[in-house]
């Protein structure tokens, strides 16, 4: 099972990846996905399509049709392990109920079309009603959440009978499980970005509903890890077709590039012109810049084995969103890291004419990059004096 944001962005590149992500969780034989706030990205048609060609279902209980309130998505599945025959006698093993649920706020990126259709319910309120039914199908109950640790834990306090929950969604780190205080709940963290592979290990008290001892821990994917041959196939042939988008992408960029300047066209767009440039007024701020981590985000990259990722470009380069920013090491290298123009904008105006002022940051500038996925939750006050 998965807690939710899974998937990437929107374009066309993180399809191809969404679809081979769901490809593989079918091949790890997934029992459901819960739905989280990347997901919602895609739209309510591209997840209903997607769902169709799963082998397990996407769960979202509070997530329901604004007119009729029913759910769009599943709510919960049930399924049974243990399941045998002994001398033609036939046990029917433990039944284990899964559900999902999605933060209210989870909406937010979807488009106005889709948010005219839906409603986000409270989830402590669907989670309560779901737990009641399926406290009387079955043996035990798993809930998966996509919302902060801090909602998490109070709707594990307040909804009684859930045995494991499993939240994702936000950076805050859980390497081991825990008990909610008060209750029988054990809590659960997923990994960020799949780096981790979590190891759970249980007794359950069938007649009593309940968890008698556990373990667990987050185990780091690495070379003990046996590859599977089937899935590195896809992932390289996933690798080639979204390359191959970048590449036309790229060169769309350079022959329109190359146009302007063959004709002699004025370009009255801002351009980017790298912080060396800034460097000639800005010395003493240029100075405590190229001491910071943005300074030296590419080779952040570099140790990760990302810098030809084009899917991490935007928050490690300058102006990679942008016809005018950051488009390879070969073509635009004076653009690589986070420089002054990542958040103040492209300057070449500005150095034309100092009257011409650049925008000046805010929180959602940052938030852009530093989402919780991503990184710790900001402390703006704190934050904004650690960039020079």
């Amino acid at each position: 099972m998965g807690a939710g944001d899974a998937f990437g962005g929107k374009s066309k590149r993180d399809e191809i990846y969404t679809e081979l992500l769901l490809k593989v969780y079918g091949m790890l034989h997934y029992d459901g996905l819960n739905l989280g706030r990347r997901e919602f990205t895609y739209g309510l048609e591209y997840l209903k399509n997607s769902s169709k060609e799963t082998s397990f279902p996407f769960l979202a209980a509070n997530v329901v049709d604004k007119a009729t309130k029913k759910p769009i998505f599943e709510p919960y599945v049930i399924k049974t392990f243990g399941e045998k025959s002994t001398l033609g006698v036939k046990h029917s093993g433990i039944k284990i109920g899964i559900f999902g649920v999605a933060a209210t706020d989870s909406g937010r990126s979807m488009s106005i079309e889709d948010k005219e259709k839906v409603e986000f319910l409270d989830p402590i309120t669907t989670a309560e009603s779901i737990v009641g039914e399926l406290s009387r199908k079955c043996d035990m109950i798993i809930g998966m959440g996509n919302m902060e640790m801090q909602m998490a834990r109070k709707l594990t306090s307040e909804v009684k009978g859930i045995n494991l929950f499993l939240i994702s969604g936000n950076m805050r780190r859980l390497y081991k499980p825990e008990v909610v205080q008060g209750t029988d709940t054990i809590l659960l963290k997923c990994a960020a970005r799949g780096k981790q592979a979590g190891k759970l290990t249980l007794t359950f008290d069938v007649k009593g509903h309940k968890v008698k001892t556990h373990s667990g821990e987050l185990v780091s994917i690495d070379d003990k890890f046996p590859k599977d041959r089937t899935i590195e196939g896809m992932i390289r042939d996933a690798k080639r077709r979204g390359d191959e988008i970048t590449r036309k992408k790229n060169a769309e960029r350079t022959s329109s590039k190359k146009t302007t300047e063959a004709k002699n066209l004025p370009n009255f767009r801002p351009r980017y012109v790298g912080s060396q440039s800034c460097a000639k007024c800005h010395k003493d701020i240029y100075d405590r810049w190229s001491k910071t981590r943005h300074a030296n985000a590419m080779a952040t990259l570099v140790k990760m084995g990302k810098d030809k990722d084009p899917g991490c470009f935007r928050c490690h380069t300058t102006g990679y969103a942008d016809s005018q920013g950051y488009l390879n090491q070969q073509d635009t290298p004076q653009l690589a890291n986070v420089q002054c123009e990542a958040c103040h904008g492209p300057a070449s105006m500005h150095l034309d004419n100092s009257r011409i002022r650049l925008r000046k940051p805010t929180l959602r500038v940052c938030e852009v990059c530093h989402t919780t996925a991503r990184s710790r939750p900001l402390d703006w006050e704190r934050d904004k004096k650690l960039v020079h």
